[in-house]
């Protein structure tokens, strides 16, 4: 079987208005952008990903399939997918692109509960302690 690097196998949020696909796809190009995965090493296969994930494998088909069209992956028939040797840069600046949309998303939220300054910032130092 597959080794399945931290980041690729916690739970998804089937809740989440974030697509399913969206979330792994997310979880890939993180775990490029911290070196789990280096250039020309080969991602799980799309059954293992899947059965790890619990979700159907056609789901991590289209997840490889959209990070072949962003040059992020290729395929090598019969052999597996692979990481592009340009990738993990590609990454790195996709991951902050990924969570500075959040940070927005989260600081509207803050916004919108009528959060001062202070309190935002007493919230991000109790969480940043938390994680």
């Amino acid at each position: 079987m597959d080794a399945v690097p931290l980041g690729l196998t916690e739970p998804l949020d089937f809740d989440s208005d974030v697509p399913v696909y969206e979330q792994i796809s997310n979880r890939i190009k993180f775990a490029i952008a911290r070196q789990a995965y280096r250039p020309d090493t080969r991602l799980p296969s799309v059954r293992s990903l899947a059965r790890n994930l619990v979700v159907n494998p056609n789901t991590i088909v289209r997840v490889y399939r959209d990070l072949e069209q962003e040059e992020l992956i290729y395929s090598k028939r019969g052999v597996g997918v692979f990481v592009s040797p340009q990738a993990d840069q590609r990454c790195r600046l996709d991951r902050l692109v990924i969570v500075e949309e959040k940070l927005r998303e989260a600081l509207e939220v803050a916004r919108r509960a009528n959060l001062n300054d202070k309190e935002l910032e007493e919230l991000w130092q109790r969480l940043r302690l938390q994680s």
